[in-house]
């Protein structure tokens, strides 16, 4: 890998940041790219569904969506033409309007994606899961897990997941 000084030195050799792929974990390259204040596209799908409007983006619209025999998910094939209109409309756009572009996309990055936020969210998210444990042992509320998996079947949880038969109530035994 490379510092962080030089990725954002190659980020920033970008116009616009194009993820144009058939899924995404999380979207990090996208977050990255607004970061240094490069306006992100990408395939409307996936994580991208979510962290491309944060950031102000552009969506590329889905063809297709494909079944993967290895993995059992499904994987979008990304619209060409949808997303030469976003290039096109990106590309011409005068240097004034996509300066101003680059300044949005790195104000949505600060307002979405920063380690306070971040670390809230997880606090609160912590202290909701005591306050339930302690409901739950004062027998005031009711947890149910919908479904389980061994451990050697997370490959499994993972596609059923990703192809939304589970809610996310899941838990993996070892």
């Amino acid at each position: 890998g490379v510092n962080n000084t030089v990725l954002s030195q190659i980020y920033n050799c970008f116009d616009l940041y194009v993820q144009y792929s058939n899924s995404e974990g999380f979207g990090m390259p996208q977050v990255e790219a607004a970061a240094c204040g490069v306006p992100v596209c990408g395939t409307n799908y996936s994580a991208m569904e979510d962290v491309i409007p944060k950031l102000c983006g552009q969506t590329i619209d889905v063809l297709t969506l494909q079944y993967e025999r290895e993995t059992g998910c499904q994987r979008a094939i990304p619209d060409d033409k949808s997303a030469v209109e976003v290039f096109d409309a990106f590309f011409n756009m005068s240097e004034e309007a996509r300066e101003i572009h680059r300044k949005i996309t790195r104000e949505a990055y600060l307002s979405n994606y920063n380690w306070d936020k971040t670390a809230q969210k997880w606090m609160d998210i912590i202290k909701s899961v005591d306050w339930l444990k302690e409901m739950a042992a004062d027998r005031q509320a009711k947890v149910e897990i919908d479904q389980r998996y061994a451990l050697k079947d997370a490959a499994q949880s993972h596609r059923d997941l990703e192809s939304r038969k589970t809610t996310g109530s899941t838990i993996l035994l070892p």
